[in-house]
């Protein structure tokens, strides 16, 4: 059962139902024009405004009883407006603001199926513990999703926290009839929340009902799942359900994944998805503000109605906290609707203010080169970054060769995703006109104190090797080098009064089916029509194909140097492992040393090691006849 209760006045009705039957209550209203036609008239307008949610602190009267006007008056709470901030109600305001002609309060007991029907959403904003069942390390805390980055949200706004193990738990209304919860064919749901990533396995789900491994329920009862699917370097919007199988086909997994992704980091998304059960082409994604497009990559489209039961409701995980299901981040503003909201209004959720890029410290003569790894698309640069992960300097606006990436022992390991470089140069030019070159394999932009004046697009994808081989390219001046193959060009004229004027060029390297490599990146200046020449101070390299192989060689040179500075430096965390080792080998091998050579030390060794080993013979005759031949 849930409560019903209306508030009337001389010129209208508010209707509301009562979510959970406890002290603080979630309460949904309408405002009806008198008459009232009944249960129905009330239901209908319900319907009509789903997204009207008050919280009211106080005691709703039992059923059949009248709430004093004095006791209306003393109750507190707060109202989501139309854009779902919260807004205080004062003590002793009356709620919502009612006139003098409010008479009374009556409650009613009505059965829950037939309101269930006119509940259209659930939503959590986490500014509290939570009150679902909580399992491993779920965490409330302020996590970034604030003004006046993200203006929908207050200073104080905190979010729900897991570390890819924890996860919240929800149990389904157990009996007859559906629960909110519960979608079959015909039923229509959206999702929609805020979530940031620390990091990404196969999946990471949001919310989702089934698969819990609950005792009386089928391992594979997933009536719907709303997650984050790694594709490629980023995560795509999923959405996953299992069909009822049936005398004429068995019960079959249906998934479907966006091509937009999100990345990890720092920054907040906006994600959705809305769907009817039944309708495969009612499908729509949402990506921070824009629609997304999708496929359906495991089952395909299907008319078939989902698997419904009583199993739990998991946010943040499914499968019991399994690693590979479960979201490490953070989420807000997580909600669930049964019905498909506008595509308007899902777009407009999306309200992000990006802090403002900050140069480095960028010594006289240098340019100064920052890396960002773990991006998502190779098709638009980030609005935002973190701190980068690795800033070295050099000589020129141009590059040759990707840095290594290492590990903390100093280790070699790959990068993760899309690469952002971000290359800053203070350039003196001479007073007068000047022609600027950039080349770059991929995305970039650059920028002349702080106005865009060159851009290049995102790295074509060819479909084989058997493709016809591209013309080479004109060039602007004779004897210059044609840009590489794959890579884009772009001119522009520059006006220069003689001062230093700061260059800030992005560009994004690999991604998703692309090398992380550089093509033959540069950016060059021409002054009175003279051959080109990398943008920089030190040596000077004209562009020509003498000139860029001369500065492959420096910038080979200084990116190896690089390299093995910092994988020194990395594997100094190891050090004393390998001193204690050393130790060890000294005082027992040393002894012997004098007289013994390293490979009599190795066979001396052999047979105490032997004595420790169950079947020694098998394993020392492996060892003389494959090992040893090779020390």
């Amino acid at each position: 059962m849930s409560l019903f209760f209306t508030i009337m006045s001389e010129k209208a009705v508010v209707a509301g139902i009562s979510v959970e039957m406890e002290p603080l209550r979630i309460l949904r209203y309408a405002t009806l024009p008198l008459p009232v036609c009944g249960i129905q008239g009330i239901q209908k307008a319900l319907a009509e405004q789903p997204e009207a949610i008050a919280i009211l602190a106080g005691t709703i009267p039992p059923a059949g009883r009248s709430l004093p006007l004095s006791r209306c008056r003393a109750l507190r709470g707060s109202v989501h407006s139309a854009e779902g901030r919260l807004q205080s109600v004062p003590k002793g305001d009356r709620m919502l603001r009612f006139s003098n002609s409010l008479l009374l309060i009556a409650a009613f007991l009505i059965p829950t199926a037939a309101i269930g029907q006119q509940m259209t959403v659930r939503e959590w904003t986490f500014q509290e513990a939570p009150r679902e069942t909580a399992h491993g390390a779920v965490s409330i805390t302020a996590d970034g999703l604030q003004t006046p980055r993200y203006p929908e949200f207050a200073e104080s706004n905190r979010s729900l926290n897991l570390d890819g193990t924890s996860y919240l738990t929800i149990p389904d209304r157990a009996g007859p009839g559906r629960s909110f919860f519960d979608f079959d064919n015909g039923d229509s749901v959206t999702f929609e929340t805020w979530v940031r990533l620390n990091k990404l396995g196969e999946n990471a789900c949001i919310i989702s009902k089934g698969r819990t491994g609950r005792s009386g329920e089928k391992a594979f009862n997933q009536n719907w799942a709303f997650r984050l699917r790694k594709t490629g370097s980023g995560a795509g919007v999923n959405f996953l359900f299992r069909s009822r199988g049936s005398e004429d086909a068995p019960a079959e997994w249906h998934r479907w994944t966006s091509k937009g992704r999100i990345g990890t980091g720092a920054r907040w998304h906006h994600v959705a998805l809305s769907y009817t059960f039944g309708k495969p082409e009612t499908l729509t994604a949402v990506i921070d503000g824009k629609k997304v497009s999708g496929s359906w990559d495991m089952g395909g489209p299907t008319d078939r109605a989902p698997i419904v039961d009583n199993d739990d409701v998991i946010i943040g995980s499914t499968m019991t906290g399994l690693p590979n299901n479960t979201l490490n981040g953070s989420i807000d503003n997580l909600r669930v609707h049964r019905r498909i909201v506008p595509l308007s209004e899902l777009l407009s959720r999306y309200r992000y203010l990006p802090r403002p890029t900050t140069p480095p410290q960028i010594p006289p003569g240098k340019v100064v080169v920052e890396l960002y790894d773990g991006f998502g698309s190779p098709n638009a640069l980030p609005e935002e970054t973190d701190a980068p992960q690795l800033t070295w300097h050099q000589n020129h606006l141009a590059f040759a060769r990707m840095p290594q990436n290492y590990d903390s022992w100093g280790i070699r390991s790959g990068w993760s995703g899309t690469i952002l470089v971000r290359a800053w140069a203070d350039l003196e030019l001479p007073a007068g006109r000047h022609s600027l070159l950039v080349r770059s394999r991929g995305l970039s932009r650059v920028w002349i104190d702080g106005k865009e004046v060159l851009a290049t697009s995102a790295q074509r994808k060819y479909g084989g090797a058997h493709q016809e081989v591209p013309e080479i390219p004109e060039v602007p001046l004779p004897g210059m080098r044609p840009a590489a193959m794959s890579d884009g060009e772009a001119l522009c004229e520059f006006d220069s009064d003689g001062k230093v004027h700061r260059v800030r060029w992005d560009m994004l390297v690999g991604g998703p089916a692309f090398r992380r490599e550089f093509g033959e990146n540069c950016v060059a200046v021409s002054h009175d029509g003279n051959m080109f020449h990398l943008a920089g101070s030190g040596p000077s390299f004209p562009l020509t194909d003498q000139g860029w192989q001369a500065f492959r060689v420096d910038a080979d040179n200084t990116v190896r140097a690089s390299d093995t500075q910092r994988r020194r430096r990395a594997a100094t965390s190891q050090n004393e492992v390998w001193n204690q080792r050393h130790r060890w080998a000294r005082s027992n091998l040393m002894k012997r040393a004098q007289t013994a050579t390293i490979d009599e030390l190795i066979a001396g060794s052999q047979p105490r090691q032997a004595e420790h080993n169950v079947h020694p013979g098998e394993k020392v005759e492996f060892y003389n006849r494959k090992i040893a031949p090779i020390l």
